[in-house]
């Protein structure tokens, strides 16, 4: 189920997934770990990783249908829930974590887990997580340093998404001024 939900959640289908998500997501470890009358896990229950990565990705679509205070409350929900999953399964959840705290606004919370991520993350994974810090600056007026990290994308081994993503912000350097970069920055968060 979680894969279906993904799909529909790639494809735009966000009421959809929102409605596959919502069934995996809270799921228990394992059949043993006991549930509130909610079906989310109490005192002792953990989520394996699907159940918290179809958690997030249920936040990030209920963002998406401009739910705000549903996904706010799915990811406090979340929070506050015990999680068991592998190491492998960590870079994946402080990504979609940093994704999630960066859609709500809180870019403090989003930094510190992208760069938990980028900690231990493979190549791929870092080139997004990079951008994405890259992107914080841009969204926090650290237009600079912004620009800094932007320019790291033109050379390197990254893919042709980030690349081009990165040529479009650097192309406002230079059609953008001062005050009116800003502006944007501020005006794109």
């Amino acid at each position: 189920m979680f894969q279906k939900g993904r799909l529909l959640a790639h494809h735009n289908r966000t009421g959809e997934a929102i409605e596959v998500l919502e069934q995996v997501a809270w799921q228990p470890a394992d059949a043993t770990d006991q549930m509130d009358l909610d079906g989310r896990p109490v005192e002792g229950g953990a989520l394996d990783a699907n159940s918290v990565q179809a958690s997030l990705l249920l936040c990030k679509q209920l963002l998406k249908a401009k739910q705000t205070e549903r996904a706010s409350n799915c990811l406090h929900a979340l929070q506050r829930s015990n999680w068991r999953f592998l190491e492998q399964d960590q870079v994946r959840i402080h990504v979609m974590l940093g994704d999630v705290f960066s859609q709500l606004g809180s870019l403090d919370r989003a930094r510190e887990e992208y760069e938990r991520a980028s900690s231990s993350a493979d190549s791929e994974e870092v080139s997004y997580v990079q951008f994405q810090l890259a992107q914080l600056l841009f969204w926090q007026g650290q237009l600079e340093d912004a620009k800094k990290s932007y320019e790291t994308f033109l050379s390197g081994d990254y893919s042709r998404q980030l690349v081009n993503e990165a040529l479009g912000r650097l192309s406002l350097y230079s059609r953008l001024a001062g005050s009116s970069l800003s502006k944007y920055a501020q005006a794109d968060f």
